[in-house]
């Protein structure tokens, strides 16, 4: 994998700040709808403006799914992802403004007795899943129920957005925690709280490489991350 170069480090994050400094404008005067609508326009533009990622994706698609799909139609998956990411960024940044009515009627919540269950026993409970759907709607509604919950999360490099995002996240009750921080992990379970990890990422130090669907993979190792 090429490693980019400072220059182009630099103006990304400069992007990114901008873009995340609108947008937090924004969310505070424009509705839901609206917000989801700006959304579909800003993953367009990503893909216009970053097409190698939109190939990439593509590639990672065919790879899981062969001939499933024709060549159209994996550009129409990979435009679909890129859409549903810009979504739900926008959806995350208006978590202050909504009221928990609102979030908990946006999802469909089924399961939440095995956590009742698993608090139960008083040594907290570990919650896994994937960068799949919005991610981040997890952790008001499990707050809204009644439940604590403490969220793993790998900030954004450029200072103002990764701020920006903690305080939605935490807006509903979620406490962040980076991923570097196994002492307030521990914290977390003993004191019977839900730990909310995403683990479906690039493992960096002490971690194995493994072969996922044809390409080298860093992968997590129990005990060394």
């Amino acid at each position: 994998m090429s490693r980019k170069s400072k220059i182009r480090k630099a103006a990304e994050r400069a992007l990114t700040r901008g873009v995340s400094a609108v947008f937090a404008v924004l969310v505070r005067v424009l509705p839901l709808w609206a917000l989801r609508r700006l959304a579909d326009g800003a993953a367009w533009l990503i893909r216009v403006l970053a097409p190698s990622r939109q190939r990439l994706a593509v590639d990672n698609l065919r790879r899981v799914f062969g001939d499933r799909y024709t060549e159209k139609e994996y550009r129409q998956l990979a435009a679909q992802v890129t859409r549903g990411v810009s979504r739900t960024m926008v959806e995350l940044l208006k978590f202050p403004y909504l009221t928990q009515e609102q979030i908990q009627a946006l999802v469909t919540v089924e399961g939440l007795e095995h956590l009742r269950a698993a608090l139960a026993q008083g040594r907290g409970a570990i919650l896994l899943t994937a960068h799949y759907g919005n991610w981040e709607l997890l952790g008001p509604v499990v707050t809204g129920a009644g439940l604590p919950c403490t969220a793993v999360a790998r900030d954004s490099q450029e200072t103002f957005t990764a701020n920006l995002i903690n305080r939605a996240r935490q807006s509903h009750g979620v406490e962040v925690l980076a991923r570097e921080d196994l002492r307030g992990m521990l914290r977390t379970l003993r004191e019977n709280r839900i730990l909310s990890i995403l683990p479906d990422q690039h493992a960096w130090g002490g971690s194995i490489i493994i072969d996922f669907l044809g390409r080298p993979a860093a992968t997590a190792v129990p005990g060394n991350q």
